[in-house]
């Protein structure tokens, strides 16, 4: 879960956000979320990453600008906070490959990469939580999330 600094308020709200090659995708719950339609989709072609706090920070931000490109969202920057600097760190790096590399290779970082409960990365060959990978779970299309929902 990471928050999300109000545009007017100034206060964060908690949300549930899923990493996709060309998109970051916030949910309000993490209940049903491959049923929900998103709150918010922010296209990563048309964000530029700012910068992140440091390790002693008291609160761990970072924060991803619209690119003026004559979008919706032109010109805004979102602000994200996140419970410790590791998680914010793994989101910025996350973000960082998918928003810095040609779209091709957002495909393959996507698929490699799954976001456990804990936090910790596993690649998406790897066996999963009852041990096994079907053949069909290996073929479907992987998708970073903040949770491994089933």
């Amino acid at each position: 879960m990471l928050e999300r600094k109000s545009k007017y308020l100034k206060s964060y709200t908690p949300g549930w956000y899923v990493l996709s090659p060309t998109h970051l995708h916030e949910f309000k719950s993490a209940d049903r979320i491959r049923s929900q339609s998103p709150v918010m989709s922010l296209y990563l072609p048309e964000q530029k990453l700012g910068s992140h706090s440091q390790p002693d920070s008291s609160s761990h931000k970072f924060m991803l600008k619209g690119r003026q490109t004559g979008s919706m969202h032109r010109g805004h920057a979102w602000v994200f906070r996140a419970e410790s600097h590791d998680t914010m760190l793994a989101w910025y790096e996350d973000i960082k490959n998918l928003t810095e590399k040609p779209a091709r290779h957002g495909n393959a970082f996507v698929r490699k990469h799954v976001r456990t409960l804990s936090g910790a990365s596993y690649r998406a060959a790897s066996i999963s939580s009852d041990g096994v990978l079907d053949e069909d779970e290996q073929m479907k299309p992987r998708i970073l999330l903040t949770y491994v929902l089933t």
